[in-house]
């Protein structure tokens, strides 16, 4: 099972979303596909969805899933890392207005170096980056698994601030 997931951002990913339902639709994908599609517009036709689950429920998720499929979101890449699962990573692109500037593709280009991750730089890279996969372990974490708790800690503290009212969207 794919599990397609885009995180919890205000602006929802339907870039990615829209391309798993097209592959999906198109045959390209025929492994079942079950996505969080959090606060996008777009809505898949070709496989069950959710807008936003609990934690536990996400791990699950993701503990039964062959592979996952996401955005940059360091967050899930670091648990995808710590339970030694397949990521492909499709980042968002400031040119699309998806980001304000281009971290994701930062951290693309560093956690593919290391070996961490899978990395779709376009939608059309996604099926053979699916297959890649079969074979794809993602080197084990390290020190950095550090660093990725202490982003995904100050990420936490934005999206709170943000929630409150407070800050301005990244």
């Amino acid at each position: 099972m794919i599990f397609l997931t885009v995180g919890t951002w205000c602006r929802g990913y339907d870039r990615l979303i829209e391309s798993i339902d097209r592959f999906v639709e198109q045959g390209v994908i025929t492994e079942p596909v079950t996505a969080q599609i959090g606060a996008g517009e777009y809505l898949p036709r070709s496989f069950p969805h959710f807008r936003f689950c609990s934690p536990d429920e996400f791990q699950e998720r993701m503990k039964s899933a062959r592979v996952l499929l996401t955005h940059a979101g360091i967050g899930t890449i670091g648990q995808a890392i710590q339970f030694q699962k397949p990521i492909i990573v499709l980042p968002r692109q400031k040119e699309r207005g998806e980001v304000c500037d281009d971290h994701q593709y930062c951290t693309c280009k560093y956690l593919e170096q290391e070996g961490k991750i899978l990395v779709a730089w376009t939608e059309d890279e996604i099926p053979a980056k699916l297959r890649q996969a079969d074979t794809f372990v993602p080197n084990p974490p390290e020190a950095s698994m550090e660093m990725i708790q202490a982003v995904d800690d100050f990420l936490a503290g934005i999206a709170a601030t943000k929630k409150k009212g407070g800050g301005r969207a990244l």
